[in-house]
């Protein structure tokens, strides 16, 4: 094997070993076992093993695509998700996922845990695939692909069936879905909160689609807005899942339009991190604080059933 190889070969390791240990330590645990070879003659350089999730893969190319030679490719075709160890039951009450296995510590009759919430499970939402184990923490990928760890073991499942609701009007889903929206008002905000005790922006929308619609749409709003199409309606229109990023045009936040107290006026409801919890507005107000809008229609929303 020439030199100049050798040193493509050594600086991607180097690179693979980088990415696992930023993974670790923002995660608690991750798995990337892969053997880098690189073939001269076809300018290829090939990644072969085996990665925890498939999202990693995108995060190893970044990282060692610039590292080729002009004129090299990466090949990463030879790389695959680590497989499920089955399924889990999820225990009552509320099952919080979090983003990195930390103890809770007990100070004076409070509980805190240390890490952030990825999301939060009830036992309605179906079964969880078991990935990992550690002592005390299990890593779990739920029914609407969102992976976290939860605290405890859990018991053998299966897999099962997410219940879809009845095929329903837009009239009818509408009503629905509004019925459910204005019931979390008030809730606290909380970021990767779920349920009425607290709530964030997408999470709201997915919960309550969830229960008024059958539809399990993606835990978070860049992955929501990710499932939608073109619109061929107007902006503001009752039961359109609106999309914002503020002024900094980094963040994307969601809420639902709603008919509002007088004919033909619109709000929003909206799991709001500013106001500090769920609330309902009017539309034209939050479209100003704005910088960029994008919409679902109830119509749309309901064809992805």
């Amino acid at each position: 094997m020439s030199e100049a190889v050798e040193a493509i070969e050594a600086a991607v390791a180097a690179a693979v070993s980088r990415h696992r240990a930023a993974l670790t330590a923002e995660f608690g645990w991750t798995q990337i076992d892969l053997q880098a070879h690189a073939e001269p003659a076809a300018r290829v350089l090939r990644l072969r093993g085996q990665v925890l999730l498939p999202r990693i893969t995108a995060g190893l190319r970044d990282r060692v695509a610039p590292l080729l030679p002009v004129g090299w490719r990466l090949d990463l075709a030879g790389v695959s998700a680590r497989p499920g160890l089955g399924w889990r039951t999820l225990g009552p009450g509320v099952t919080p996922l979090w983003r990195a296995p930390r103890l809770a510590l007990a100070t004076g009759s409070k509980r805190h845990v240390l890490g952030d919430m990825s999301s939060e499970l009830v036992r309605d939402d179906g079964a969880v695939e078991l990935l990992a184990e550690l002592p005390g923490w299990a890593l779990v990928r739920a029914g609407d692909g969102t992976v976290g760890w939860v605290r405890g073991a859990l018991r053998a499942g299966t897999r099962g069936r997410v219940r879809a609701g009845s095929a329903a009007s837009p009239a009818v889903a509408l009503r629905r879905l509004t019925q459910r929206l204005r019931g979390h008002l008030g809730a606290p905000y909380r970021l990767g909160g779920t349920t009425r005790r607290h709530i964030d922006c997408s999470g709201l929308v997915q919960r309550c689609v969830r229960e008024a619609l059958g539809l399990v749409l993606p835990r978070h709003s860049t992955d929501q807005l990710a499932r939608s199409v073109a619109a061929v309606g107007p902006l503001g229109e009752p039961g359109d899942l609106l999309f914002m990023a503020g002024h900094d045009a980094v963040t994307c936040h969601v809420g639902v339009v709603l008919r509002g107290p007088r004919p033909g006026t619109r709000t929003l409801l909206h799991a709001s991190s500013r106001r500090g919890r769920v609330v309902e507005e009017p539309l034209d107000g939050c479209l100003a604080r704005a910088s960029r809008v994008q919409h679902m229609e109830l119509a749309q929303l309901l064809e992805l059933r």
